[in-house]
C-alpha cells in the first residue's frame, strides 16, 4: 500500500512538473523565443506524455509549427493542421481556433483541391470542398466559443459582423446580424473591463513603407539588449535615460520580444525618477503604485504627482487623473468624490483619455450632496476617450448604443465599438508580436501573426499580412507541401513517439475520402503558390478597404488594373483609384493614383479617352512627387507626351524627341547634365520609366 501511495505521489509530482513546463513552453512559443526548441527537446527526452496532457501538448506543438519555429524555410501548414486536429478531437478549444484559422484562409489544403478539382470529373468532391470551406471554420469557432474560448468568440463575432463586396458572403456563411456579433463580443468585453493588465497596440500599416522609406524603421534594441540594460543598470544618466526608458516601457507592456514584467518595469522607472528627477518617470511610478503594480507607498505617489510645469500638457493630464483616483479611493488623502471629479475634469481639459473616461464614469453615477449626475456630459467625455482608443470607453459607449436609452440606438455601431474594445486588450499582443518579428526581419513568422490578427478583425492585420506575403516573401509554400505530408511526418520527432495507425493524409482528409476510398488524393494536392498569394492578398486588401484605408484601396484598384487575381476590369479600377483620393493619403500615394489615372484617361481604359485630362493627371502626379528631381518638370511632361504618341500613333521615338524636346531649354537650367541628356541611352532610360507603365518597353531601342 505504501509503495502504491509513493508511486502515485511521484506520478502526481511529475505530472505537476510537466504542467508547469508546458506553461513555460507556451509562453516561449507565443513570444517566438529561441528557448522554445530547448523546451520541446526536454519534454520529448524527459517525459512520457500522459493522457491528460496529450491534447494540450499536441495543440502546443501545432502552434510551435504554425509560428514557424520548427522550420526556417517555410511554415508546414498541413503538419500544424494535423496536430491541431488531433488536439481538437478531445475538445481543446485553442486547437479549434487554429483549425478555424487555417480553414478560413484555405491553408488546410482546400485551396489546392479547389484549384485542381475544378476541371475534373470529381464534381461531387469539388462541390463538397467548396461548400464546406467556410462552414468547417464556423463550426470550429462556434464550439470553441460556446466552451468559453474568448479568442474564438472574437473571430466568430467578426465573421457575423463583417460585410464584403460579395453579398452572398454577408456574414460569411451565416446570418449577418450585429446583435449576434455583439453577443459574441460582450462576454469578452465584460471580462476585460475588470482587468488591470496593461496592453499597448502597435497599429502601424506596413503599406506606408512602400511610399515612405523613413516610416518607423529606426533601430530598436532587441530583447537581449533590454535584459542587459536591466542587469547592468548602475547609475542612470541623462545620456542613457532614453535606452533605460525604452527598456522599462518594453517590460511594462511586454514588447519587442521581452516578457512582460511589472516588477522590472517599476524598478527601472523608479531608478530613472530618483537619478534624473524625470517628471514622466515619476508619474509612471505613481500610477503603478496606485494600480497595485509597484509598492504601497501612496505618500510617495502623492508627492510625485505634485507637478507645476505648465509646458507639459501630457504629464499634467496624467498627474491630475491620478490625483483624482487617489481622492476617489481615499488613498493617502480623505475620500472626496467632489475633489476626484475636480481633478478628473482638469485631466480631461488636457485631453487625457483616462481623465475623460473617469470623469464620464463619475457623471453617470446618481447625484449626491457633493456632485450632480449629468449623463449628457458623460457621453461627451466617453466619446472623447473613444477618440483616443480607450478600451473601457469603447466598451461603455458600445453598451450605451446597444441600450439606446441615453443616446440613440445603433446596433451596428455598438457592436463595432465592442469589437474594437476587445482588440485593444489582450489580443493587441498578436499585433505587437507581429511587428517585433517584422522589425527583426523574420518575415515568415511575422506573416502568420498578422494573418492571425486579421482573423480576429484587426484592420491593419489584413493590410500587413498581405504586404508581408506579397512584398517581403513572408509566405513560401512548396508545391509538394500537401502531397508529401506523410513523408515529412515519418521524420517528425513527435510523430515517432505517437501510437498512430492511420496515415496523416487519410486522417486530415477523412471527410473527403468518405466520398471515394479509391480517390487519388495526392494527385490533387499540388499547390500553386502564385495563385494562392494572388487570391489571399486580394481578399485581405478588400477587407482592409472597408476601413477606408487608402493603401488597401489603391492595391484593390491595382489588382483590377493588372488582373492580378480576377480578370482585368478597368472600369472598377478607375472608380476605385478615384475613391482612394478621398481618403487619408500621403504625396507619394497620390502621385501613384494620379499617374495611373493619367494612363487610363490617355488610353481610354475604364473611362472615355481624354488626352487633355490625362496631362492634367500627370501634372498632378509630378506636383505630388517629382520622380526625376534633376530634370525640369516641363521636360518630364514632354517625355510622357512622347510615350503616348509612340503608343497611340506608333511614331519613331528618336524623331519625336528631336521634334518635341528643346535641348536649349535644358542647357539653360542644367548645363552640367547637357552631355548626358544628349545621349540617347539616358533619354531612353527616362522615357522607359513611363513607357513601362504603358507596356511599350520593347519599343525603346
Amino acid at each position: 500500500m505504501i509503495i502504491i501511495i509513493l508511486v502515485c505521489l511521484n506520478s502526481a509530482k511529475e505530472s505537476s512538473q510537466l504542467g508547469e513546463i508546458l506553461r513555460q513552453w507556451e509562453d516561449c512559443i507565443t513570444r517566438s523565443d529561441k528557448q522554445s526548441q530547448k523546451y520541446l527537446d526536454m519534454i520529448i527526452q524527459t517525459y512520457v506524455i500522459p493522457k491528460e496532457y496529450e491534447s494540450r501538448f499536441y495543440r502546443l506543438y501545432g502552434q510551435y509549427i504554425l509560428y514557424g519555429l520548427d522550420n526556417k524555410n517555410f511554415i508546414d501548414f498541413p503538419k500544424a493542421y494535423y496536430y491541431f486536429k488531433l488536439s481538437a478531437q478531445t475538445g481543446n478549444t485553442k486547437a479549434q481556433f487554429y483549425l478555424a484559422l487555417l480553414e478560413n484562409y484555405k491553408l488546410d489544403g482546400s485551396f489546392a483541391l479547389m484549384q485542381n478539382l475544378n476541371q475534373t470529373e470529381y464534381r461531387e468532391i469539388f462541390s463538397y470542398v467548396k461548400n464546406s470551406h467556410h462552414s468547417n471554420s464556423l463550426i470550429d469557432l462556434y464550439f470553441a466559443s460556446t466552451q468559453g474560448n474568448f479568442q474564438a468568440s472574437i473571430a466568430l463575432g467578426f465573421k457575423v459582423q463583417i460585410i464584403t463586396y460579395r453579398q452572398h458572403l454577408y456574414g460569411i456563411g451565416m446570418d449577418g446580424n450585429c446583435s449576434n456579433a455583439a453577443l459574441y463580443f460582450l462576454p469578452v468585453a465584460e471580462f476585460q473591463s475588470h482587468r488591470r493588465d496593461k496592453f499597448h497596440i502597435e497599429e502601424r500599416n506596413l503599406g506606408q513603407l512602400l511610399y515612405d522609406s523613413d516610416f518607423f524603421l529606426s533601430y530598436e534594441l532587441n530583447s537581449e539588449e533590454f535584459l542587459e540594460i536591466f542587469q547592468n543598470l548602475g547609475q542612470v544618466t541623462h545620456d542613457s535615460i532614453h535606452q533605460v526608458k525604452q527598456t522599462a516601457y518594453n517590460f511594462y507592456y511586454g514588447l519587442n520580444g521581452v516578457k512582460k514584467d511589472f516588477q522590472k518595469a517599476f524598478q527601472l522607472y523608479q531608478k530613472i525618477a530618483e537619478e534624473t528627477n524625470d517628471v514622466g518617470a515619476k508619474i509612471t511610478v505613481a500610477e503603478m503604485i496606485l494600480e497595485g503594480l509597484g509598492n504601497n507607498d501612496y505618500k510617495q505617489a502623492f508627492q510625485y504627482l505634485q507637478i507645476n510645469d505648465p509646458t507639459s500638457k501630457e504629464n499634467l493630464g496624467r498627474a491630475f487623473n491620478s490625483l483624482g483616483y487617489m481622492y476617489f479611493n481615499g488613498l493617502h488623502v480623505s475620500k472626496s468624490l467632489s475633489k476626484a471629479q475636480e481633478y478628473f475634469l482638469k485631466s480631461s481639459e488636457y485631453d487625457n483619455s483616462n481623465g475623460h473616461f473617469n470623469l464620464a464614469s463619475l457623471l453617470v453615477l446618481p447625484s449626491t450632496l457633493e456632485r450632480e449626475r449629468n449623463k449628457k456630459q458623460a457621453i461627451i467625455h466617453y466619446q472623447n476617450a473613444v477618440a483616443h482608443g480607450h478600451p473601457q470607453a469603447l466598451y461603455s459607449l458600445g453598451m450605451i448604443l446597444l441600450d439606446g436609452v441615453d443616446l440613440f440606438y445603433s446596433c451596428e455601431l455598438g457592436a463595432t465599438l465592442l469589437h474594437k474594445s476587445v482588440l485593444r486588450n489582450e489580443w493587441a499582443e498578436v499585433l505587437n508580436h507581429a511587428i517585433h518579428l517584422f522589425r527583426s526581419e523574420q518575415y515568415k513568422k511575422s506573416f502568420i501573426r498578422y494573418l492571425e490578427a486579421a482573423f480576429l478583425g484587426h484592420s491593419n492585420g489584413f493590410q500587413n499580412a498581405a504586404v508581408v506575403a506579397q512584398l517581403y516573401k513572408g509566405l513560401y509554400i512548396p508545391s509538394d507541401l500537401y502531397t508529401n505530408i506523410d513523408m515529412r511526418l515519418q521524420n517528425d520527432i513527435v510523430y515517432k513517439i505517437m501510437n498512430h495507425s492511420t496515415k496523416a493524409s487519410q486522417y486530415i482528409y477523412s471527410e473527403i475520402l468518405n466520398f471515394d476510398q479509391d480517390f487519388n488524393l495526392t494527385a490533387y494536392l499540388d499547390f500553386d503558390q502564385d495563385k494562392y498569394i494572388g487570391w489571399l492578398t486580394f481578399h485581405l486588401y478588400v477587407y482592409c478597404k472597408r476601413e477606408k484605408d487608402a493603401f488597401c484601396t489603391i492595391k484593390v484598384a491595382d489588382h483590377y488594373y493588372y488582373g492580378q487575381y480576377y480578370d482585368r476590369n478597368y472600369n472598377k479600377s478607375y472608380n476605385i483609384y478615384t475613391e482612394a483620393l478621398s481618403y487619408n493619403t500621403i504625396p507619394t500615394m497620390r502621385a501613384h493614383i494620379y499617374f495611373n489615372l493619367g494612363i487610363m484617361s490617355a488610353l481610354g481604359e475604364g473611362v472615355e479617352q481624354n488626352l487633355t485630362l490625362s496631362k492634367i493627371y500627370f501634372k498632378q502626379s509630378l506636383d505630388e512627387y517629382h520622380v526625376i528631381p534633376a530634370i525640369p518638370q516641363i521636360i518630364i511632361l514632354k517625355l510622357i507626351d512622347i510615350c503616348f504618341q509612340v503608343y497611340i500613333k506608333e511614331q519613331s521615338i528618336t524623331d519625336l524627341i528631336i521634334k518635341n524636346v528643346s535641348l536649349d531649354q535644358i542647357q539653360n537650367q542644367f548645363n552640367e547634365i547637357l552631355k548626358s541628356l544628349t545621349s540617347m541611352i539616358l533619354v531612353g532610360m527616362i522615357v522607359f520609366l513611363f513607357a513601362y507603365k504603358l507596356r511599350i518597353q520593347n519599343s525603346i531601342k
